[in-house]
């Protein structure tokens, strides 16, 4: 099964435009997908990262989450929602979820 991996950022992205993440919304790979998703809490920011594949590692950004996109779902992997700010990574991953890589 193809999977694509998606990258993070450490805010909620915005509708439009420059967000807090410090992306741009740059176009949509798929317009407004709907499929089931599944969030996957690591307990630390190092076991998240220890978990990533290694094409998620890019050099100069500090990874904060990572997103599955597969035919048959979207798979997120963020920190603990209930002892971190991952509230808003889980923002920022579910947009790939729905519209793909969408930055550069």
């Amino acid at each position: 099964m193809r999977r694509i991996i998606i990258l993070a950022a450490p805010a909620l992205l915005a509708s439009c435009g420059q967000a807090g993440d410090g992306y741009a919304f740059d176009g949509a790979e798929f317009e407004r997908r709907s499929q089931p998703v599944t969030v996957v809490e690591h307990a630390s920011l190092h076991d998240l990262r220890a978990a990533a594949p290694d094409e998620a590692h890019v050099q100069g950004r500090d990874l904060m989450g990572f997103s599955y996109l597969r035919p048959d779902g979207c798979e997120i992997h963020v920190t603990d929602l209930r002892k971190s700010a991952a509230r808003s990574w889980l923002g920022h991953e579910m947009t790939h979820c729905v519209y793909g890589r969408w930055h550069k």
